[in-house]
């Protein structure tokens, strides 16, 4: 749309100013019906134009913004899990959103809007040497001004853009905490602090809008008398030569009209200097996302696991010991129960043995003789891993696609599971039960449906090793005597892990790892 505004605006002012010349001096109808011909041409042939472009810049804005956002989340995705956790979600997806859009935003406008004011600058430099030289050295000493006052904005501006962005991010992400947290908010009747959080975060944000908005005006309202000036003069000597006879009204109209756009111009790459050093806050932002260190996960791919061992592991999360010189093996063809206290460093340990900590522990661990380090463990975790969280998280689609994530899979065995964790009743409660839809925070259906589907989610692999956090916690007791009776027929051929604390696992568990260190003073935790 710009750019069709900008072309029609360069060429009408010499129309405008034709025809006014026309009516006042020559009178010539003919002419006068050949400039409303033009005219509305121009302007139909701008319209037409401005939609297309339009139509173009919204399919690029929104596909380009969406392709930043993913690059960005793919990077973290790669990034160590222990640093992404350490960050708030809520701000760091306000901050994705926000950057993006805005640095595809300008990116998408300056490139038209510069060459267009360059084109329309220099016309109108060209047409004021043409009527008086005058005007156009004055259009120069401006010119200087402009990028004078710039300079002295420059860092203030920038300094602002980026405490401003910040606190935007913030502030909104408390925003959405009492959407996310509305559930602990209620049952504790805790409104009054999370408003208060709210109203601290706003206080601050709006110090720096205030500041940022300080600067920006007071960076505008330079540029704005310097314009002034111009216009003055133009009057003074536009005025001068139409009272002496040296320059027609149509002349002074093309003339006014090109130094508007000089002006114009002058105040688009002042303004660009504030835009640039507000978008470079965002650049800078975006950068420093991505210039987090990855992961490697690229290295050798296994086709089975038959055996895990780990030696002498310690790990430390914010400075405190959770694992002291951990050593262990785990084997195929057994089920290993691994009890202790909470805290006792049973889900770190998982987390360990599934490689989500890489780099953040002493010690090795090893699948197959081979150390974890050099496993290329994103493919090994999706083809021979199968994990089952205690707070299993469904994503917002069918429930066919929920347990197969729309990969091909055996309907038999779909059934056969769907028997085992006693999922029966549900499944054929309705025609079509399937292909119902589990809304965003899965309350459409209930806690023990929404921990019995993962665990299918992860038996349709038939992964190498399984491992449960708590599978029984929402289990009747005929549903936990049919699970556990399965776990036996599904520690063969592979390696089965349990967190639970129910005891009547013990009926099955082939070993036993006591997390809790009172047990062993030596931390041997077997």
């Amino acid at each position: 749309m710009n750019i069709a505004m900008g072309l029609t605006g360069i060429i009408m002012p010499i129309i405008y100013g034709k025809f006014i010349d026309n009516v006042v001096y020559e009178k010539s109808i003919d002419s006068l019906i050949t400039y409303i011909i033009i005219f509305l041409s121009i302007n139909l042939f701008s319209i037409v134009i401005s939609y297309l472009l339009s139509q173009i810049r919204v399919n690029i804005e929104a596909k380009s913004g969406f392709s930043l956002c993913t690059d960005v989340l793919r990077h973290l995705h790669k990034i160590s899990l222990l640093d992404l956790e350490n960050e708030n979600s809520s701000y760091l997806s306000q901050r994705i959103k926000n950057d993006a859009r805005d640095i595809i935003s300008f990116c998408l406008s300056i490139i038209a809007s510069v060459i267009l004011n360059i084109v329309s600058l220099s016309i109108s430099f060209a047409y004021t040497i043409k009527i008086d030289y005058r005007i156009s050295i004055l259009i120069l000493i401006i010119a200087m001004l402009y990028i004078v006052a710039y300079k002295i904005f420059k860092k203030p501006l920038y300094k602002a853009s980026v405490e401003l962005r910040e606190n935007q991010s913030r502030y909104f992400a408390n925003i959405n905490n009492q959407i996310s947290h509305a559930k602990f908010i209620k049952s504790h009747s805790v409104e009054e602090v999370f408003f208060s959080i709210l109203n601290k975060s706003f206080s601050v944000l709006y110090k720096k809008l205030v500041n940022s908005q300080k600067l920006t005006n007071l960076y505008n309202a330079s540029i704005m008398l310097l314009s002034v000036a111009i216009k003055l003069v133009l009057f003074v000597i536009g005025g001068n030569n139409i009272l002496n006879g040296k320059m027609t009204i149509g002349t002074f109209f093309i003339l006014s009209s090109y130094l508007d756009k000089a002006v114009g111009s002058l105040m688009f790459f002042a303004s660009l200097g504030e835009s640039y050093q507000v978008n470079l806050a965002s650049h800078n932002r975006i950068k420093e996302l991505l210039d987090k260190p990855c992961v490697i996960s690229e290295g050798v791919d296994l086709s089975e696991i038959n055996i895990i061992d780990i030696e002498n592991i310690n790990f430390k999360y914010n400075e405190k010991l959770i694992i002291n010189d951990f050593s262990y093996s785990f084997n195929k063809g057994n089920v290993y129960w691994i009890k202790g206290n909470n805290g006792a460093g049973k889900s770190t340990l998982i987390s360990l043995i599934l490689g989500l900590y890489e780099e953040k522990y002493e010690g090795n661990i090893l699948y197959d003789c081979k150390d974890i380090r050099f496993l290329n463990m994103n493919s090994i975790r999706k083809n021979l891993i199968g994990f089952v969280e205690q707070n299993p998280t469904l994503i917002e689609d069918t429930i066919i696609n929920n347990v197969t994530f729309s990969l091909n899979y055996d309907v038999d065995a779909l059934n056969n599971y769907i028997k085992l964790v006693g999922l029966e009743n549900f499944i054929h409660s309705e025609e079509g039960k399937l292909n119902q839809v589990i809304n965003e925070n899965s309350t459409n259906i209930s806690g023990g449906e929404k921990q019995k589907l993962s665990i299918i989610r992860e038996l349709i692999k038939n992964p190498s090793l399984l491992i449960f956090d708590e599978p029984t916690s929402s289990m009747d007791k005929e549903s936990k005597i049919e699970f556990y009776k399965y776990i036996q027929e599904l520690k063969t051929g592979r390696i089965v892990i349990v967190i639970s604390h129910d005891n009547e696992i013990n009926e099955i568990a082939d070993y036993i790892i006591n997390m809790n260190p009172e047990i062993d003073k030596n931390l041997n935790y077997t």
